[in-house]
């Protein structure tokens, strides 16, 4: 929870400056490899920005403390879960090597060295 606190309280002192030092570990901006245009990192900023503020501080709470396993295990369609490895934000532990083991019959793809499954799409 300590994690989340600390979001909590970069959106509370600062939300604007919160999603500007945010896009680089999204976007992976801080890894030697990365090409992440400054562009690309001024519309998270943006997107993040037009939300309301109540919103944003209020979803902090709804995704790091909603349980969606009982959700996940009633999945029965084919389901597919991209996510990178280098994700810094979500990483694949608590995510999709979990959620791949939840849902019955998902097929997981990892892409290695990526930092995030939106990342790699919308590279594609």
């Amino acid at each position: 929870m300590e994690v989340f606190d600390g979001i909590r309280n970069g959106v509370l002192a600062d939300r604007s400056q919160f999603f500007k030092d945010l896009s680089v570990p999204f976007y992976g901006a801080n890894r030697s490899a990365a090409r992440v245009s400054q562009g690309v990192m001024d519309s998270f900023w943006l997107q993040g920005m037009q939300a309301g503020f109540k919103a944003a501080f209020d979803c902090i709470k709804a995704f790091s403390e909603t349980d969606f396993t009982e959700d996940l295990k009633k999945i029965d369609v084919p389901t597919l879960i991209l996510h990178g490895d280098d994700d810094q934000i979500v990483p694949i532990g608590a995510a999709a090597l979990l959620s791949s083991k939840l849902v019955k019959g998902a097929t997981l793809k990892v892409y290695p060295g990526f930092r995030t499954a939106c990342a790699r799409l919308i590279r594609s």
